[in-house]
């Protein structure tokens, strides 16, 4: 199906969606230091982030993220596959970790 001209899909909108989830993660990958930085933010209404199988080198990372706490300002990163050969690095203290 053509699209008008005005509405025709732009190349770089493709990519929009996995920067925007590597804002959210806070996903910053040091291939020289073997190292995957992690710092998510999650916006007031979501208390919740599931990302699978994002490629990092030769190997695949999946996360959960969620909001928790009293205050509901704590977060919660779980580990649920690292197959990257990269040690993950959380940025922030406070932050919880779990490995899946």
């Amino acid at each position: 199906m053509p699209y008008p001209t005005t509405c025709s899909p732009q190349a770089w909108a493709a990519g929009t969606s996995i920067v925007f989830l590597q804002a959210m993660l806070g996903l910053h990958p040091d291939a020289l230091k073997r190292e995957i930085a992690v710092d998510p933010f999650l916006p007031e209404p979501m208390n919740e982030l599931v990302a699978e199988n994002i490629r990092i080198g030769a190997g695949r990372l999946s996360l959960k993220v969620t909001r928790g706490g009293e205050d509901g300002n704590e977060v919660r990163v779980q580990v649920l596959e690292n197959t990257t050969g990269f040690a993950l690095v959380y940025s922030s203290k406070e932050r919880e970790v779990a490995k899946g």
